[in-house]
């Protein structure tokens, strides 16, 4: 084995180094060194997901789709250090089909429309009205603006943006409509598989740069899995209540089909094959109860900090530690289980 010297540094937020690794057989291997975080979460997700890939296998409508969910290699070497697989042929989506001036110019619009005039719902405090949007603004814009309100706002904003720019940079790829077709089809199938993982193992933080398109098959990739299992319910400033990301870019895509296609009909297949299956699912989720990530490790001692009363004597904080990671899991069993969505949210949440 040899490992090159010449190093990439990445623009992403943390800054990991591309390296290459040549070897025994010959070939080169590309990975991403990243520091900062605990990637045994994310080589756990990867792990599910290939499971999910041998349930699907063995369905009929999802083998003859040829459904799967695109895995990497990932390579905890530390609680703070590892390796990822290095995908080639991928570009996140918020590149591939809004470069940086597009998307600042509508950023500009709908933040225009949401805080100023009559119809404004975000609520910046006194003497905030050049500073940044945050949490807070949320928060004070929640407790006076009713949902009708928003909702009526919201559609109006997006009313300002077309929802073909995904589907007409697809287009641009192509050299005939027979190649879009398959393109299509395959980012389809996709979608609807990673967004019904997404679901049952409550992955969050879904923005564009956590979405890559592969440019040759037209299959969409989720990366970085910090929020899984209800995080960005928790830790996240404005808590994502959403099951899944399907904006009316990904629903542009399959029109004029639209989202009661081929889309509805592989997220069927691929949930019902995922409950006929659950129980080996939970069975290796169970590892995540006994061996917990970093993050949920900080959470519980975060919640213990806060001094509750039920968690003061030792019996209590050692089933904390246990209960913690259980509860996280118990979400995935309810949805495994068939309970509805709506009931799950307010538990859960």
């Amino acid at each position: 084995m040899k490992i090159f010297s010449q190093v990439e540094i990445m623009r992403s937020l943390k800054k990991p180094k591309k390296i290459c690794i040549q070897g025994d057989d010959g070939r080169d291997y590309k990975y991403l060194v990243k520091a900062g975080e605990d990637l045994r979460q994310d080589e756990r997700v990867q792990q599910l997901f290939d499971l999910m890939n041998g349930i699907l296998q063995k369905q009929h409508q999802c083998s003859r789709l040829k459904a799967r969910i695109r895995t990497y290699r990932i390579v905890p070497l530390s609680i703070k250090l590892g390796l990822i697989e290095f995908l080639p042929n991928v570009v996140p989506l918020q590149q591939f089909f809004m470069g940086e001036s597009l998307r600042k110019e509508y950023q500009t619009i709908a933040m225009d429309m949401f805080t100023e005039g009559p119809g404004k719902i975000l609520l910046k405090a006194a003497g905030e009205a050049s500073s940044p949007l945050n949490h807070m603004t949320y928060w004070r814009s929640f407790q006076n603006i009713s949902p009708e309100t928003a909702a009526r706002r919201f559609s109006e904003v997006v009313k300002k943006i077309p929802d073909h720019l995904l589907r007409d940079q697809l287009l641009n790829c192509c050299v005939s409509p027979d190649v879009f077709c398959f393109l299509r089809q395959k980012f389809t199938v996709s979608l609807a598989i990673m967004s019904i993982a997404n679901y049952l193992l409550e992955i969050g933080d879904r923005h564009l740069g956590n979405i890559v398109l592969d440019t040759k098959t037209g299959e969409v990739i989720g990366i970085d899995f910090g929020y899984a299992f209800g995080a960005s319910l928790q830790y996240l400033p404005i808590p994502e209540l959403m099951p899944f990301r399907l904006t009316k870019q990904f629903v542009g895509v399959v029109e004029p089909v639209g989202m009661h296609g081929l889309l509805e009909s592989t997220m069927k297949y691929c949930l019902k094959a995922f409950r006929d299956s659950s129980y080996i699912l939970l069975n290796t989720m169970d590892t995540f109860i006994k061996e917990p990530s970093l993050n949920w490790i900080v959470e519980v001692r975060r919640q213990i900090g806060e001094g509750r009363p039920l968690w003061n004597d030792e019996t209590n904080l050692r089933d904390l530690f246990k209960w913690y990671p259980e509860e996280k899991i118990s979400a995935a069993a309810r949805k495994l289980r068939g309970d509805n969505p709506v009931i799950i949210m307010q538990y859960v949440s």
